[in-house]
């Protein structure tokens, strides 16, 4: 089945919009440039935009996870600039655990 009505105008409005390209391309290549910075700026100030912590990420705001994650932490803080507390992080025990899991 031929469309050649939509296939003429489409095939006339793409033959316009490249001579436009040919003739004037500097517009096509500074305006993608600058929208894009424009928008990438934004994550500079959109707090959540680069977190890493799984359970911020997946869980929903008022799970229990999120609860007993706050009372262990508030109960048993870890500093994580103190070098003798680092491998009494949680997150070194699950890493900890799944190479030795590999390994098996």
């Amino acid at each position: 089945m031929r469309i050649d009505c939509l296939e003429k105008r489409l095939a006339r409005a793409f033959g316009y919009y490249s001579g436009l390209v040919v003739l004037c391309p500097l517009p096509f290549i500074v305006i993608p440039v600058l929208i894009t910075v424009g928008l990438s700026t934004g994550l500079v100030w959109h707090g959540q935009a680069f977190m890493k912590d799984e359970l911020e990420l997946y869980t929903p705001t008022d799970a229990q996870a999120r609860i007993e994650l706050r009372d262990l932490d508030a109960l048993f803080h870890i500093n994580d600039s103190d070098p003798f507390y680092a491998t009494r992080s949680y997150y070194y025990f699950y890493l900890l655990n799944a190479f030795q899991a590999n390994e098996q």
